[in-house]
């Protein structure tokens, strides 16, 4: 039986849905059905999604949203979009991402000295022992993107 909406994709067929999670409740706030043959970084998808996950949030909470995506996440137009706060100049909104890496990238991240390593916090405000976040955009050429990295804590 063919699932509504599915559609081709590298791996046969099927859907490449888009998820939005609260984090700090774990509550699945959207789940957008997408063809298999949908595009990961695709802009416009990201900015839907968000923008209903935004609405379900009570008004006083969608001043300042952290927003976090794998790679499919790193378009300058979603970034964009977040940074502007959803074109909203009250919201302060950010932004975590992945991206490929490659050489370079782990060339500049050995350049990081152990003191500029922050502790994660945990949903409570409180230090996580598994994770660090760090600021690295001299390191990288990204032009005007601002690009933090997290580890596992040693």
């Amino acid at each position: 039986m063919d699932k509504e909406g599915a559609g081709p994709h590298r791996k046969g067929f099927g859907l490449h849905p888009l998820l939005v999670f609260l984090d700090n409740t774990d509550e699945h706030l959207v789940c957008r059905l997408r063809p298999g043959s949908a595009g990961a970084n695709t802009a416009e998808d990201h900015i839907d999604v968000s923008t209903e996950a935004v609405r379900q949030l009570p008004t006083r909470r969608r001043g300042k949203v952290l927003f976090r995506a794998d790679g499919a996440g790193a378009t300058r137009k979603w970034l964009a979009w977040i940074t502007s706060g959803g074109g909203n100049k009250a919201h302060t909104w950010e932004y975590s991402v992945g991206w490929s890496r490659d050489e370079d990238f782990w060339t500049g991240l050995a350049q990081v000295p152990g003191k500029a390593w922050t502790p994660a916090l945990d949903a409570k405000g409180n230090p996580r022992q598994d994770a660090a976040p760090v600021e690295i955009t001299g390191l990288l050429d990204s032009g005007s993107w601002r690009w933090t990295w997290m580890r596992k804590a040693t």
